[in-house]
C-alpha cells in the first residue's frame, strides 16, 4: 500500500526555491492497467517521472533536489480543555484520553508552531501536465535528464489516442487490433529517444524494443529484446508477441 509518513521540503536545483512534497513510508506500484510503452493506469501511485516545473519557470526532476527538512505526518489535535481538566473525575468518566495519552499522540504545541508548520508545507511542487509536455521542449533548453523525460511523458501522451481506440476493440470483443500509423511529431519524437536511450549510462533495453516496434524496425526492437536477457519477463514477452504479429501499437498486459 501507499503510505504517506509527512512531508519532505526540498530545494530546487535552479535557483534553491523550497518547495513541500510527499513523503513515502512505502509505495504501492500495483495498478489495473500496464502498457508496453511504460504508463500505467487505475494505480495507487502517479508515476510520472518525477517532472516538475519552478517557479522560475526551469523544469527539474525531484532526485535532482536537496532535502531541507523532514515534517511528520500531523498528530490529532487534542481534546478542548484538556489542559485543565484531564486529570478530573469527569473528565475520565466521560472515558477521555488520559493526560499521558495526550502529551503521547496528540499535538500539543502552540496554535503559532503549528500554524508556521502548515504554511510551510504550503507551498508544493508544481507537476507538469500532459498537455504543457510539448511546450516544454519548445522552450529553453534543459539538462539531457530532463529531455529524456519530457519526451518519454509526450511519447505516452501522444500515444493515449490510440489506447481509448484499443480499449474499445477489447471491450467490444474484436479479434483484430486497430491500425497504428504514428504522426511526424511522434516518429521525430521517437527517434530522438532512441538515440537518448542509447546514449544514457543504463540504456532500458525493454524501451528501445518497444520504441523500435512502434517505429516500425522489427530487427531492432528484437535486438534489444536479446540485450534485456532474463530481465525481459512478462513485457519483453508481449513486445515479442506483437513483433510477431507484425503490430506496431502500444499493447496491455499483465505482469502476473
Amino acid at each position: 500500500m501507499t503510505r504517506i509518513v509527512g512531508t519532505r521540503l526540498v530545494s530546487t536545483p535552479c535557483c534553491n526555491a523550497v518547495f513541500a512534497m510527499p513523503a513515502y513510508g512505502s509505495i504501492n506500484f500495483s495498478a489495473q492497467e500496464f502498457w508496453t510503452d511504460g504508463p500505467t493506469f487505475q494505480s495507487l501511485f502517479n508515476n510520472d517521472g518525477g517532472l516538475r516545473r519552478c517557479t522560475c519557470g526551469a523544469y527539474y526532476r525531484l532526485s535532482e533536489t536537496e532535502d531541507v527538512e523532514m515534517i511528520p505526518k500531523p498528530r490529532p489535535s487534542p481534546p478542548q480543555g484538556w489542559e485543565e481538566e484531564a486529570d478530573s473525575w469527569l473528565w475520565k468518566l466521560k472515558s477521555k484520553p488520559s493526560r499521558a495519552v495526550i502529551l503521547s499522540s496528540y499535538d500539543t504545541r502552540a496554535v503559532e508552531v503549528i500554524n508556521a508548520e502548515e504554511q510551510k508545507t504550503s507551498n508544493r511542487t508544481i507537476h507538469v501536465k500532459d498537455t504543457e509536455l510539448q511546450a516544454a521542449l519548445d522552450g529553453p533548453p534543459v539538462n539531457i535528464e530532463v529531455e529524456l523525460i519530457i519526451r518519454r511523458r509526450l511519447w505516452q501522451f501522444l500515444n493515449d489516442a490510440y489506447r481509448e481506440i484499443y480499449r474499445k476493440h477489447k471491450a467490444d470483443l474484436l479479434e483484430n487490433q486497430p491500425d497504428f500509423e504514428p504522426t511526424k511529431l511522434e516518429i521525430d519524437n521517437m527517434l530522438r529517444m532512441v538515440v537518448m536511450v542509447e546514449d544514457s549510462k543504463n540504456p532500458t533495453h525493454l524501451e528501445l524494443a518497444e520504441l523500435h516496434r512502434q517505429l516500425g524496425d522489427a530487427a531492432q526492437s528484437r535486438a534489444a529484446i536479446v540485450r534485456a536477457g532474463k530481465s525481459a519477463g512478462k513485457l519483453g514477452q508481449t513486445i515479442g508477441m506483437r513483433l510477431d504479429l507484425g503490430i506496431r501499437g502500444p499493447a496491455r498486459y499483465r505482469l502476473n
